[in-house]
């Protein structure tokens, strides 16, 4: 429901020879581009993973932060193992919880698959249960997840449940019907997502399961399942959740549609938080991989107080600040970039160009690249960016 911003391009522009902020600067001067270029690290990927000034200077920043927040575009394999490289090196700084763009009922199954068996299980899993999970059908995306679990981190899910996995949530709440009705009423409701499914793969429809079912299906099947265990409920509350926020962006209700999926993803931090022995609620240290509309400070591009909003202020809470980091590539723009460095990831520090927007008409000049210096800390761009790689054809 999100997509990438164009900021990128914004950034990138500011490497232009000659390109103005406003129109007070001199033709041969450019201060956005003066401080990006004296704020500027780089690093290179090597078969070992990153080696440079620009990502060591990365980690330390991070580990004295009290929350990572990488804001990406979904697909690409550079996101995931540059993410991984950062669980491993921030460990030792304390980082314990690493919170995904995906439901928290999914998530649980994600960290069986990678626990018994890593991408393979993964593999089989979607074989059977296909387009089920927002981005880790992908090989990459699998591995980093996989090294995440194997270093002990708690990996929490806060996103609603995707539109594809209704099949297996159904599947998982069949369990749980003891009761006659509650086998019937489950029995129907797969067989509809299946049929969904199978829609899908012939015409292309993406109208899917969530969409279609209402707040009366949901009542009824509430009833049948009314004194079903803690865990069938949950599935019944997620899939209703999940099923009205679709609802709400196919109907055109956008803005509500995002409030509902944000608030929600903000629900499940807290419960996931809450769900922790006491003397460990005040020591977490998250990890946090969304899109990039998702990862900023104060209001996103969704007009939403938005997750990267709530770990700033965990951080803030803890006496630390955040670091938000801005995942992109040169691909947008590679030919605006004149630096000798174009198979270079940079690293390019933007708190830096704070004090210069900080002036209202430096702003007004140039607003999208303002608002995006206030809202992420460190643009981080790689040379190009690659397709991750499905697990299995479609994903």
């Amino acid at each position: 429901m999100s997509t990438t911003p164009r900021v990128p391009c914004l950034l990138l522009l500011a490497l232009i020879p000659g390109w103005q902020e406003t129109k007070a600067v001199p033709q041969d001067e450019n201060p956005v581009r003066t401080l990006l270029e004296a704020n500027r690290r780089s690093f290179e990927w090597t078969a070992e993973g990153p080696q440079g000034d620009g990502v060591d200077w990365l980690v330390e920043a991070a580990a004295e932060a009290g929350a990572l927040v990488i804001g990406e575009s979904h697909g690409n394999r550079e996101t995931p193992q540059l993410t991984q490289h950062f669980l491993q090196a921030l460990q030792p700084a304390g980082y314990n919880v690493f919170a995904i763009e995906v439901g928290p009922v999914s998530t649980r199954r994600l960290v069986e698959l990678a626990e018994n068996g890593g991408v393979d299980s993964f593999r089989e899993f979607l074989e059977s249960y296909p387009l089920t999970f927002p981005f880790f059908g992908r090989k990459e995306e699998a591995q980093m997840l996989g090294a995440a679990v194997a270093q002990g981190y708690r990996v929490w899910g806060l996103d609603q449940e995707f539109a594809g996995s209704g099949r297996y949530l159904l599947e998982q709440l069949e369990q749980y019907a003891d009761e006659p009705e509650a086998a019937e009423l489950v029995a129907g409701w797969l067989e509809r997502a299946w049929g969904a499914y199978e829609q899908f793969l012939t015409s292309g429809e993406r109208g899917g399961f969530l969409n279609e079912v209402k707040a009366e299906d949901f009542d009824q099947l509430d009833r049948a399942f009314a004194h079903a265990d803690p865990e069938a409920l949950e599935i019944l509350a997620e899939l209703r959740q999940s099923a009205r926020i679709y609802r709400e962006w196919r109907e055109g209700a956008n803005y509500a549609s995002n409030h509902r999926r944000i608030q929600w993803m903000k629900h499940h931090f807290h419960e996931s938080r809450r769900a922790l022995p006491i003397a460990e609620r005040e020591s977490i240290k998250p990890v946090l991989k969304f899109g990039a509309m998702h990862g900023g400070r104060g209001y996103s591009p969704l007009n939403q107080l938005d997750v990267g909003n709530l770990a700033a202020e965990l951080a803030a809470s803890q006496g630390r600040d955040s670091l938000h980091l801005y995942v992109t590539s040169q691909a947008f723009a590679k030919s605006m970039i004149k630096t000798s460095n174009e198979d270079s990831w940079l690293v390019f520090d933007l708190r830096a160009l704070r004090p210069w927007f900080h002036r209202d008409q430096n702003r007004a000049a140039s607003p999208a690249l303002g608002t995006l210096v206030f809202r992420y800390d460190i643009a981080v761009v790689a040379p190009e960016f690659h397709p991750a790689e499905p697990l299995v054809e479609g994903e």
